[in-house]
């Protein structure tokens, strides 16, 4: 009989491999995506929203998250702006301020990938001051000429509260956005 532990390794031998092919397609993509999408003066205010719920074994955490967000393209495809980060997990309310800048690439009328680098400052853990930096992509859909539909799976970073590496698929962020 297969033991848990080795049950174990194999889940997460499944797990990496997945996300060594999801971060291959997104390095293809943003290879080869090259249309214009977005003008020097472009102005975009919106946010996202996340809703985790994990459970292993015989526990589990609850994870929400609210992050608003502006940005302003400085030359075409782009952008430097700022989020907020408002989150909550395990009885602890965290917050983050996260400067950022992004290139956009268009694939097709109607959608995008756009490539996310933000560092953050912030408390965590019940007023633990700290910082963190990631790169995180992002896929829109227009629906209009002013109003996007986002979508944010994973990010790959550092945190230096913790000092250790992060690189997470687990999460996925949802949000709007309105281009002025």
């Amino acid at each position: 009989m297969v033991s848990d532990r080795f049950r174990h390794h194999i889940l997460l031998l499944h797990f990496r491999m997945k996300k060594i092919l999801l971060s291959a397609v997104l390095l293809v993509a943003a290879i080869v995506c090259k249309a214009q999408s977005f003008v020097k003066g472009d102005m975009l205010v919106g946010g996202s929203m996340c809703l985790s719920v994990t459970a292993y074994q015989e526990s589990s955490s609850t994870y929400l998250s609210f992050i608003p967000e502006f940005d302003y393209f400085v030359a075409d495809n782009i952008n430097v702006g700022a989020a907020m980060s408002f989150s909550a997990t395990a009885g602890f309310n965290n917050f983050y301020f996260m400067p950022k800048a992004s290139y956009v690439m268009q694939f097709g009328e109607n959608w995008g990938l756009s490539h996310n680098l933000y560092v953050g400052i912030g408390t965590e853990g019940g007023g633990n001051v700290t910082w963190k930096a990631f790169y995180s992509p992002s896929v829109y859909c227009r629906m209009t000429d002013h109003w996007f539909l986002n979508a944010t799976v994973g990010k790959l970073g550092y945190n230096g509260g913790e000092k250790h590496f992060d690189f997470d698929l687990g999460s996925l962020l949802v949000g709007v956005a309105y281009k002025f």
